[in-house]
């Protein structure tokens, strides 16, 4: 291995690419080359990769390049309790590979909470500041265990369930994001109270389900966690 060949490797190990229009899990690797080889296929600038555990850093410019934006934030998270001004200046120290992250997941914590009333069989959604300082995407950032016991009572049943959407859907070909056997047994079954639903038909399970792994394939997110959000639509 030549010098300049380490070197690049140690500048991928301790730098991200940073850019408004494309996430760094979207560049590739032949567009990552690129990059180190000097050029610039995509707007944007390398930036120190700090550790995802360091939710507070240096404060970061407002013109920053970055894959997910404060006022994107802001407005995607929809609950405008608390001092904007104080969240925003969280928000400046949070590192990149936090808030690929937080984009990456965002949608599923708002799925999963409320912010009126009438919705108080979700958990109420905490003000956006304590969201960043709560670190509350890292529930949704452990990679899923999708192995299979021996003695699964629908084992074969659901090795054909994912081929299945596998043929579907192939972006999710070999993802974590597909139902686990513990879920499909939980939909399967309709043991869904731990979530608060009750009294849910197959054929509307047939159809959320299918409109939970669309999304996922689409947008990204697990799709046990989507079908939950769909189940309380």
């Amino acid at each position: 291995m030549t010098g300049v060949e380490l070197n690049k490797i140690i500048n991928l190990s301790i730098l991200i690419w940073v850019s408004r229009d494309i996430s760094p899990l979207q560049l590739g690797n032949q567009n990552l080359e690129a990059l180190l080889e000097g050029e610039v296929p995509f707007p944007g600038k390398w930036v120190k990769n700090e550790s995802k555990k360091k939710t507070q850093g240096a404060v970061r410019p407002d013109d920053d390049p970055t894959c997910l934006g404060f006022d994107t934030f802001w407005e995607v998270y929809s609950f405008a309790k608390g001092s904007k001004a104080d969240c925003k200046k969280i928000f400046a120290k949070i590192g990149e590979p936090d808030r690929i992250l937080i984009k990456n997941t965002l949608h599923l914590y708002l799925a999963s909470t409320c912010v009126k009333k009438e919705e108080l069989f979700k958990p109420s959604r905490a003000y956006a500041s304590r969201y960043l300082n709560g670190r509350y995407w890292d529930q949704y950032e452990a990679k899923r265990d999708m192995t299979v016991p021996v003695d699964f009572k629908y084992k074969d049943d659901y090795h054909t369930f994912i081929q299945g959407k596998n043929n579907e859907f192939p972006g999710l070909f070999e993802s974590d994001q597909h139902l686990t056997c513990v879920e499909y047994q939980k939909v399967r079954d309709g043991d869904l109270k731990e979530h608060n639903i009750n009294h849910i038909g197959p054929s509307v399970v047939i159809s959320k389900l299918n409109k939970a792994y669309r999304q996922s394939s689409e947008q990204g997110g697990y799709v046990f966690d989507i079908f939950i959000g769909l189940c309380y639509g």
